[in-house]
């Protein structure tokens, strides 16, 4: 995949929809590309800026159920949602947190976790982008990376700065968070999870949580 004008520059996320379509983050081209599963081209989505159609940078998508695409718009800081026509359905208010979205991840219940590397936590949001929260290790460094939920309903986190994988339980309840755009989540009172393990890369030996 990517040759011609399909060539990819910091090729990052992807995802399939329901037809097994599949949707790359082509990063460096500030564009989402978009093939068959046989490898066939269809189309592209986006272009390099800050409007409603544009991105800048992006990182991460994941799709819900429902068709709708969510982009990791992280060069212009903020999240934008895709129809399933590909028309813009939203971009995240102005009113939100100010995030620096890197990773996406849909919990078993539908919320949506994100990777913030502004406020150096996940935060956490409904389908239509309502801020329901944030979730942070209560001890050590953070700067969440990938996402991925586990079978069991946990929340795995690749922590960059120690180099380690955190699992969290991110349970059903929620505790809503008042964080300012410039002041980083309280670990205790807007935590929304609890680091149940921590797995250490090589030579690593500084724990991401208690």
């Amino acid at each position: 995949l990517g040759d011609g004008t399909t060539r990819m520059n910091k090729p990052r996320g992807l995802a399939s929809n329901k037809t097994g379509d599949l949707f790359i983050v082509d990063s460096g081209n500030h564009r989402i590309l978009v093939f068959t599963s046989g490898g066939t081209f269809l189309r592209s989505i986006g272009s390099a800026g800050s409007g409603p159609n544009q991105l800048r940078q992006p990182n991460d998508i994941a799709m819900t159920t429902d068709g709708r695409t969510f982009v990791a718009d992280t060069g212009n800081r903020r999240i934008v949602v895709l129809n399933a026509d590909e028309t813009v359905a939203m971009v995240m208010a102005h009113e939100q947190p100010r995030t620096e979205p890197f990773a996406l991840a849909f919990s078993p219940s539908g919320r949506l976790f994100v990777s913030d590397h502004f406020h150096e936590c996940i935060q956490v949001f409904n389908k239509e982008l309502k801020h329901l929260g944030s979730l942070r290790p209560v001890d050590g460094e953070f700067l969440p990376m990938g996402l991925a939920f586990l079978p069991n309903g946990e929340l795995a986190v690749v922590n960059y700065k120690l180099q380690t994988v955190c699992i969290f339980d991110v349970g059903e309840s929620v505790v809503p968070s008042e964080t300012s755009q410039s002041k980083r989540p309280d670990p205790v009172t807007n935590s929304i999870g609890m680091v149940l393990l921590h797995i250490p890369a090589a030579g690593a030996s500084t724990p991401c949580g208690r």
